[in-house]
């Protein structure tokens, strides 16, 4: 999304950004995604995932960073469409792997993040906001208090950002 902000702006009226604009390379997002998973799951899944160190259980979550990082590179090596991590195909993070850094000089067009204080990735929208306001970026930010990553379960906040996608529009006419 971002990154079609930085290179279309001279025909992007404002960017809504939901539960992803974050400053964070997508193997460190995905990082805290899956350390956040560990603290959710029932506790039968979290003794499964500490047993799998001396019994093979498969979780598919990793049990620590280095083998987190040993499957990102097995990822990066055979960016499949037919292998999953995580519910999403080895050719997605592949893509977001290499995925380019923000240019935050060139969001030059209002832009909206929406970010949930429980979501996982909330430092890195914290700091993709920090960066892109002072590099001169006009950003609103919606840091919303009780909401995770599913803003489909807030029907009040898409409303929210649809109103300030129509003040954006007023601005223009």
């Amino acid at each position: 999304m971002t990154s079609l902000t930085e290179t279309y702006a001279e025909i992007t009226l404002a960017t809504m950004n939901w539960c992803g604009a974050g400053d964070y390379s997508w193997r460190d997002e995905l990082w805290d995604f899956v350390e956040n998973i560990k603290k959710t799951l029932p506790l039968f899944a979290r003794i499964l995932i500490k047993l799998s160190r001396w019994v093979s259980v498969n979780t598919n979550i990793p049990k620590d960073r280095s083998e987190y990082d040993r499957q990102v590179d097995a990822i990066l090596n055979d960016p499949s469409t037919e292998k999953y991590f995580l519910g999403m195909t080895y050719k997605y993070h592949a893509d977001a792997l290499t995925y380019p850094v923000t240019q935050y000089e060139k969001i030059v067009t209002p832009f909206l993040v929406v970010t949930g204080v429980q979501d996982s990735c909330i430092e890195s929208s914290d700091a993709f906001v920090q960066k892109a306001q002072a590099a001169g970026a006009n950003i609103t930010y919606m840091r919303i208090t009780n909401m995770d990553h599913y803003i489909r379960r807030r029907p009040e906040i898409v409303i929210q950002s649809f109103k300030w996608l129509e003040r954006q529009q007023n601005v223009i006419n």
